[in-house]
């Protein structure tokens, strides 16, 4: 997976990319934060981040996790859209996982399950 500006990606998005890629070859586990004021591309670094960590895994035969959370269930599903337009956006075809969201009832203009139904779930918080 090359993710680089010629990608879309910016030079500090990318160097955020590269960031988060080199501390996941450490052995430590790590906890990553992005944070920055609205229209600074936060939700499409961490789309790259997550792909180029996907990319590792699938790659490496690990099998671990990635948690995403914000602080609002409109902040998830923007995430969510973001991840799975950078699939879309990249021709990616990527079938070790699923992505699952947990919170309130989704909007209505959250990603249909027709898009990939092995990549996007939903969990009401009453069901779990």
């Amino acid at each position: 997976l090359n993710i680089s500006p010629t990608n879309g990606f910016n030079m500090a998005q990318s160097k955020t990319i590269a960031i988060a890629e080199y501390m996941f070859d450490d052995i430590q586990d790590h906890l990553h934060l992005v944070h920055g004021p609205p229209g600074t591309g936060k939700s499409r670094t961490i789309a790259g981040i997550v792909l180029k960590l996907l990319a590792k895994l699938a790659e490496s035969g690990r099998k671990q996790k990635i948690l995403l959370c914000a602080p609002s269930n409109n902040a998830c599903d923007e995430l969510s859209r973001r991840i799975l337009d950078e699939f879309t956006n990249q021709d990616i075809s990527y079938k070790h996982g699923t992505l699952i969201r947990i919170g309130c009832q989704p909007p209505d203009d959250y990603p249909s399950p027709s898009l990939n139904d092995e990549l996007a779930l939903s969990y009401p918080c009453g069901d779990l």
